[in-house]
C-alpha cells in the first residue's frame, strides 16, 4: 500500500467521524429543544432565532426600579397579545398601578429599545422576546422559592419580583438546570424554554354556569389579585388538587359544609345561584365566579380519598391516620414534616393545647410535636375506625 492511499484513507476516516459528530449533535439538540413541548402559534417563530437572552435587548443600564417596571409592563403587553387585546397608554397604566405621565415615560423607554411598536402599544419581535424572557425568568425563579426557600406560596409572586431585578442574566438558566428543567410553575403557569418554546395550557377555566358536575383536576391557580389567591390557599387548593364540582341545584348546603375554611353554613342558610357549589376532601365550599375564575381544571376519573380532614381539625380525644402532605406544602416545610415523622400510615393525636390555642402538640410515634395550626392544615388526616363518633 502506497504512502498516498494510506493517508487519503486516514483523512476519510476523519471526515466521516466529524460527520458522525455532527449528526449526534444536531441529535442531541433536537432532543434537548423537545423536551419543552411544542411553540405555542404565538410563539413558534422564536424558536428558530437562538436563545431568548441573545434577542433580548441589554435593559441591565436601568435603575433597579425602572427596570422592574419595564418588567411589568412587557408581561402585561405580551399576556394581552396572546388574547388578541391591544391595550391604550390610559389602560396600560390603570392595570400596572401607575400615573398616566410614568406609564408613557416607561413606553418611550421601550420604544428606544426597539421593544414596542412607534405608534401603538404593540410589542415588536425582539419585545415579545424579551417578555418571554421575563416570564420565563419570573416563574423560575417561583419555582425556586417553592421548592427550596420556605417561603409561604402567598410570597413567592412577589419576592420573585424583587430578586429578578438582580444584575445577572444567565441567573434563568442557572436556576433551571439546578430544578432539572421545570416545564411549569408552583401555580400551574407554563415556563418558557431558553429558545422560546412555550408548554402547552392544561385545562379550561372554571365557569360558573357552564361547568357540567364531576371531578376535577386544578391545573392552575392565578395568584393576582392577592386576596382571591390568599382565600384559595386557606381553603386548601392546590395544583393538582382534585375537586368535585356539585349540582347548582340546590342552594342550600349540605350539613357541616362552609363557604369558607372554618365557617360552617346554617341549614336555613340561603347561597345566591350565581355561586359554584364544590367539595374537596370532606368540606363544602361556595365559590364566588372571583375565585372560580382563578382556578384552571380539566376532567379527571380519578376518584380522591374519601373521610379526609385536615390534622388541625383534629377533635381532642380523637386518633386519626396520616393520610399525606398537602400538594400546597412544599420544599423545606414538607420535608421537615415528612422529617418529624408525619408519613402515610402514622397515628396522631392530640397531646396539648396551648391556652390560647395556638400551637398545638400532638402525640405522634412516641412524640410530642408542637405545630402551629396553618403548619397542622397542611397535613391530611382520616379518623380511624375506633374514634369514629357513635
Amino acid at each position: 500500500m502506497s504512502i498516498h492511499l494510506l493517508v487519503g484513507l486516514l483523512f476519510f476516516l476523519a471526515g466521516l467521524l466529524i460527520a458522525l459528530w455532527g449528526v449526534l449533535s444536531m441529535r442531541r439538540s433536537y432532543q434537548r429543544k423537545s423536551r419543552f413541548g411544542r411553540a405555542t402559534p404565538r410563539t413558534r417563530g422564536l424558536a428558530h432565532r437562538g436563545r431568548l437572552l441573545e434577542r433580548c435587548p441589554d435593559i441591565q443600564t436601568l435603575s433597579r426600579r425602572d427596570r422592574s417596571r419595564v418588567e411589568a409592563m412587557l408581561r402585561l403587553l405580551f399576556e394581552h397579545a396572546l388574547d388578541g387585546q391591544e391595550l391604550s397608554s390610559r389602560t396600560v397604566a390603570e392595570q400596572l398601578g401607575y400615573s398616566l405621565k410614568r406609564t408613557v415615560t416607561l413606553g418611550d423607554i421601550l420604544r428606544r429599545q426597539g421593544l414596542l411598536d412607534a405608534h401603538s402599544w404593540t410589542l415588536t419581535s425582539n419585545g415579545e422576546s424579551c417578555a418571554v424572557y421575563v416570564i420565563r425568568k419570573h416563574r423560575l425563579l417561583e419555582t425556586y422559592l417553592s421548592e427550596r426557600s420556605g417561603i409561604p406560596p402567598e410570597q413567592w409572586h412577589f419576592e420573585a419580583q424583587r430578586q429578578a431585578t438582580r444584575d445577572n442574566p444567565e441567573e434563568p438558566e442557572w436556576i433551571a438546570r439546578q430544578l432539572g428543567f421545570p416545564r411549569y410553575d408552583p401555580h400551574g403557569d407554563p415556563i418558557p424554554s431558553e429558545f422560546g418554546d412555550i408548554p402547552p395550557v392544561k385545562g379550561e377555566p372554571l365557569g360558573i354556569l357552564r361547568t357540567p358536575p364531576g371531578l376535577y383536576e386544578i391545573t392552575h391557580m392565578e395568584d393576582e389579585p392577592p386576596e382571591i389567591y390568599q382565600e384559595l390557599l386557606d381553603m386548601g387548593l392546590f395544583p393538582g388538587a382534585i375537586i368535585e364540582v356539585e349540582s347548582q341545584d340546590a342552594n342550600t348546603p349540605p350539613s357541616g359544609s362552609s363557604t369558607g375554611p372554618g365557617k360552617p353554613h346554617s341549614a336555613d342558610s340561603r347561597i345566591p345561584a350565581y355561586n359554584l357549589p364544590l367539595r374537596f376532601e370532606d368540606r363544602h365550599y361556595q365559590l364566588s365566579p372571583l375565585q372560580a375564575r382563578q382556578l384552571t381544571v380539566r376532567p379527571t376519573k380519578e376518584k380522591p380519598e374519601g373521610k379526609i380532614t385536615r390534622l388541625s381539625m383534629l377533635p381532642i380525644n380523637r386518633t386519626a391516620e396520616v393520610v399525606g402532605i398537602s400538594g400546597a406544602c412544599r420544599g423545606p416545610n414538607r420535608r421537615r414534616l415528612l422529617d418529624l415523622g408525619f408519613v402515610r400510615g402514622s397515628k396522631v393525636r392530640i397531646d396539648l393545647v396551648s391556652p390560647l390555642g395556638n400551637p398545638t402538640a400532638y402525640l405522634i410515634r412516641g412524640t410530642s410535636i408542637a405545630l402551629r395550626r396553618d403548619q397542622a392544615f397542611q397535613i391530611q388526616v382520616r379518623l380511624t375506625p375506633q374514634s369514629l363518633p357513635q
